[in-house]
């Protein structure tokens, strides 16, 4: 519960947002959700690591953690993340590019 009400289930949308927001740029709705319990759920806790650490590889331009994030998705073995990855490799040397070329 949020300040005494009950939470409805997130939209796809809320959950794609809530899982890549900038920490620093999280509401007290991005907090209020972050903070429950259900993010004591190993697959969820697991999620949101490996979605933030792909929007940080994606902000700071680290391709070459790229590789080391593949393995860990495939590692957890979360099938939305590893539907992801799989579509990263079709396109790996593109993806690679995008997360480390200035221009890109």
């Amino acid at each position: 519960m949020i300040l005494g009400k009950q939470r409805q289930a997130l939209t796809p949308l809320q959950a794609a947002r809530l899982m890549t927001v900038v920490p620093t740029q999280r509401s007290p709705w991005h907090e209020g959700y972050l903070t429950c319990p259900g993010l004591a759920d190993p697959d969820i806790a697991q999620t949101y690591a490996l979605a933030q650490a792909f929007a940080e590889m994606l902000r700071t331009r680290q391709g070459t953690q790229l590789e080391d994030w593949l393995a860990q998705v495939q590692e957890k073995g979360i099938p939305e993340l590893l539907s992801f990855a799989n579509g990263i490799r079709k396109d790996y040397e593109a993806v690679k590019a995008g997360l480390t070329l200035e221009w890109s």
